[in-house]
């Protein structure tokens, strides 16, 4: 079960294109394998996926610092926020940018 706000879906998305986009780069239009870019353990993957770490974050940034709604509560005469909030089982988006790594790395290492 996947829980998200907002887009905060693309936390769980970006990281695997730009994974697979990289590899397909360097495979199909280069020629060139995984062994003979960054040696036998195959790091295009993780390299892929911390470049989408990187769109995270700075996506993530963008999307949570928007300024929010500003309301005017007639009863009280106070001013409300109403912000959007994106995030993946409640991690705000920017902050999956730390998560991925470790994934990479183990993908790195498992390979």
């Amino acid at each position: 079960m996947l829980i998200w706000q907002g887009w905060g879906i693309l936390a769980l998305i970006i990281p695997p294109i730009t994974a697979g986009l990289l590899e397909s780069l360097l495979h199909n239009i280069l020629g060139m394998n995984r062994v003979s870019l960054f040696g036998e353990i195959g790091l295009t993957p993780a390299v892929g996926a911390l470049l989408g770490a990187g769109i995270l974050w700075f996506g993530g940034r963008w999307l949570n610092n928007r300024p929010g709604k500003r309301l005017l509560d007639p009863e009280s005469g106070e001013t409300v926020e109403i912000k959007g909030c994106h995030t993946l089982f409640w991690i705000p988006m920017q902050y999956w940018a730390f998560i991925w790594p470790l994934g990479a790395l183990a993908i790195a290492l498992l390979e």
